[in-house]
């Protein structure tokens, strides 16, 4: 199961820190460029977009990260099957190719604004981009408080 909420965001103010912020080093899924893990962990106005999100009172932020996808870049699928882990998040701060759950038979078109939740198990990939356009996102996981 996939949940889907809008929130407000200033996507500017994320797009410039992610582009300060890209880790060349950080190996993942991601096949384009991403922050650190712990990047937005403790940034004010992360938490500000954090906190208007519908969330059960047990859990807390356990990381949080931005990516950035240029053209001819994506997302392998994976999970987040974390011991740990009880839920993930993204946060769309453009348009762009879309978010797939394959096992789900779902494809989410990206919109500023939109969070997504999911469980961690749940697959999930991003299509190539095709655009000259990057995609920008930010993600995150919960824990158990």
């Amino acid at each position: 199961m996939v949940f889907k909420e809008t929130i407000k965001i200033k996507p500017n103010y994320f797009i410039e820190k992610i582009d300060k912020g890209i880790d060349p080093k950080v190996k993942s899924y991601v096949r384009g460029k991403m922050t650190d893990w712990f990047y937005f962990v403790n940034d004010a106005e992360f938490l500000s977009v954090y906190n208007q999100l519908t969330l059960p009172l047990n859990v807390k932020l356990q990381d949080a990260w931005g990516t950035r996808l240029d053209k001819e870049d994506w997302v392998q699928s994976h999970n987040h099957n974390a011991m740990q882990v009880i839920a993930c998040g993204l946060v769309y701060l453009t348009e762009g190719n879309d978010t797939v759950f394959p096992d789900l038979n779902i494809k989410v078109k990206p919109a500023v604004g939109t969070c997504l939740m999911f469980s961690p198990q749940t697959k999930h990939q991003v299509t190539f981009n095709k655009s000259n356009t990057p995609r920008y996102s930010i993600s995150f996981n919960l824990i158990k408080k």
